[in-house]
Parts: structure tokens; sequence; C-alpha cells
């Protein structure tokens, strides 16, 4: 956060751009919004992502939460599949019929990604990288890689 905040106060945002695949969006308010000019950030998730996977995930991390709620971020966002997917292993595990059926199998992200993926074998998993730039406290306009 030091260098980003000493970046932008020494203006240097007029001569270069920044670019980063560490920051979220408390990452960004700690910046400060007077510092973040010419920053852009790649990620896998954006609280900022404008679609309908991501509209929905916000309603009902809304509704269960409240307007209070902690900020929407990559690592919450990642927290969040994460358990789901654990739970989703836990309930097949439990059920003695699919515990002898093979070990991939095909899942939907419970949260703003969407994408469908496998556990095991070589096949690619379909999560997107967001790049966006920061515009004062919030993420503007991220774009699919």
């Amino acid at each position: 956060m030091q260098f980003n905040r000493a970046f932008g106060r020494c203006g240097l945002s007029r001569d270069m751009f920044r670019l980063s695949c560490a920051i979220e969006e408390n990452g960004l308010l700690a910046i400060g919004a007077d510092n973040t000019e010419g920053l852009f950030v790649s990620s896998g998730y954006f609280a900022s992502l404008d679609n309908d996977a991501n509209m929905a995930f916000k309603e009902r991390y809304y509704n269960h939460f409240g307007q209070r709620a902690p900020t929407l971020n990559a690592l919450g966002q990642s927290t969040y599949e994460g358990v789901h997917f654990m739970a989703a292993l836990a309930r097949r595990a439990a059920d003695d019929e699919r515990a002898a059926a093979p070990a991939t199998w095909p899942r939907r992200s419970p949260s703003a990604r969407c994408a469908a993926s496998r556990t095991s074998g070589n096949e690619r998993c379909a999560h997107p990288t967001y790049l966006a730039e920061a515009g004062g406290h919030f993420f503007q306009r991220p774009v699919a890689l």
C-alpha cells in the first residue's frame, strides 16, 4: 500500500501505468482514492463485474448478510466458492453409491464466476481472469482477458 500511496503523491501516474495482481477492493480503499490514477489490476473476481451471475451473487450475499456486510472482493469470493466446494465433496463422500464413482465430476461455481470445471484430470478450468482500472475507491469496467 505504501508504494501505491507514494506513487500517487509523487504524480508518477502521469508518466506510467501500474499493474498488480495482488490488490482487491479493501486494498484499493487503503491506497486512497487520490492515489489510484493509472492503476490496473488483474483478478478472477471484481465486485463491480456487470453480469447476471455477479448480480445474483451480490443479491444473495446482501440478502443474507445485510447492506453493511464486508466488502465483496476476490478473497471473499474465493473463500465462499471454496466452502461450497468442500460441502459438495462432503455430501459426495457421504453418499455410498457416488463414493464408488470416479473422482471426476462437473460442477458449477455457486458464486459469480459461474464457470464449469472438473475436479481432476488434464482438463482446463474455464474461470476467466479480468482486468480493471482503479477509479477512486472502485474498480471500473472489468473486462475478461
